[in-house]
């Protein structure tokens, strides 16, 4: 089974939770989603534990954002979107989400902090807009149902930067995002060829197919 990394202390009691519900029927756990952060302590300590209480860890997945990402094409089918530009690529992956309800200079700021995003703004904010397309966005997303100027259209159409507008508030919109966001799904070819290579590098796959009894 796998098991998300929340805290410490709850990686190891749900371990413990598992093995008591499941008894025998427990092969093994895969740790998933382990910030970097918390690499020594599961490597050291988490393991270590696990094993000497008879639960075989077959390994411990760092986080990656990529696999928790969202499609343009998933998210313009989530939030019931209307495409604005042309020539959408409903593949490309987002990876973070930033919401623009700041001054332009500060916005331009923090939008520099992230790569592979999202930016979630009204659809009257022209300046939060010209800001996002200064900067790594994936796709902006203008809520209230506010149509852009042209300009804006113009802009993003030459960088290819789709635009989808909602009827939902910046709020009612980060609450349906937040619900889909972080569910890992494979269906992108450049997902899974990073979740193999994941797999690879940090579990034991031997172990996997012999104590699942698959080899």
């Amino acid at each position: 089974m796998s098991k998300f990394y929340i805290s410490e202390m709850r990686l190891v009691d749900d371990a413990l939770t598992a093995q008591f519900r499941l008894g025998k029927q427990l092969c093994g756990v895969i740790l998933n989603r382990v910030p970097d952060e918390a690499r020594e302590f599961v490597d050291e300590y988490a393991c270590p534990f696990l094993e000497k209480e008879g639960i075989k860890v077959l390994g411990a997945l760092p986080s990656v954002p990529r696999l928790s990402a969202l499609s343009v094409g998933e998210l313009t089918d989530l939030l019931q979107a209307e495409v604005l530009t042309e020539d959408m690529d409903p593949t490309k992956l987002v990876e973070t989400f930033t919401v623009g309800a700041m001054t332009a200079d500060a916005a331009l700021s923090r939008f520099r902090r992230y790569q592979n995003k999202a930016v979630i703004t009204g659809g009257d904010r022209t300046d939060i807009q010209l800001a996002a397309l200064e900067t790594s966005t994936v796709v902006l997303i203008l809520t209230g149902n506010l149509h852009p100027s042209p300009l804006i259209i113009q802009q993003a159409e030459m960088l290819n930067v789709p635009i989808l507008l909602v009827k939902d508030n910046t709020m009612e919109t980060i609450n349906s995002i937040e619900r889909a966001h972080g569910k890992t799904r494979l269906g992108q070819p450049e997902k899974l060829d990073t979740f193999i290579q994941l797999m690879s590098e940090y579990v034991d796959m031997d172990s996997v197919f012999q104590t699942c009894r698959l080899s």
